[in-house]
């Protein structure tokens, strides 16, 4: 085995202890932000799933079968949503212009005041308060190349 070959070999195999660690670091940074977006939730009392509906919702009004979609849910799950949504003033049901029988989930005013306190504590808890703007710039088109590669868009 010549020189380049076992250099190759190393290469590839410190590559691969990079790939390991780095999916490692994701799935860290991830649960600690799941906590962190559950233990929010609870101080707002809402749950992740109905966060994540007002999180959806700030793109404008949904039709319920569209926000499950959008928030990964099932359908007969989103109408628990709405009720405790509604039930807290945080959205309004209204009938689709087009059509009567679906509902659109829009915020109300109230929803939106919750969702843009509890981002902004969110954003203020974040990992990523330990970058500066350089760092954050190139983390930011990073994760949009991996987010890319991997072909899915939660809210898209």
């Amino acid at each position: 085995m010549d020189e380049e070959t076992v250099n190759q070999d190393v290469d590839q195999d410190i590559d691969q202890d990079v790939d390991r660690n780095i999916e490692e670091l994701l799935l860290v940074i991830s649960r600690n932000m799941r906590k962190l977006y559950t233990g929010l939730g609870e101080e707002f009392g809402l749950n992740s799933m109905q966060m994540s509906a007002l999180h959806a919702l700030a793109e404008g009004n949904a039709a319920m079968r569209n926000l499950a979609e959008k928030i990964g849910c099932d359908t007969s799950y989103i109408t628990g949503i709405a009720d405790a949504l509604e039930s807290k003033n945080l959205v309004t049901r209204q009938a689709d212009t087009n059509d009567r029988r679906v509902k659109q989930l829009v915020l109300t005013q109230q929803g939106h005041t919750l969702r843009q306190d509890f981002f902004d504590k969110l954003y203020a808890k974040s990992p990523t308060t330990s970058l500066n703007a350089t760092e954050k710039k190139k983390l930011h088109a990073l994760l949009q190349k991996m987010r890319g590669a991997s072909g899915e868009d939660v809210y898209s």
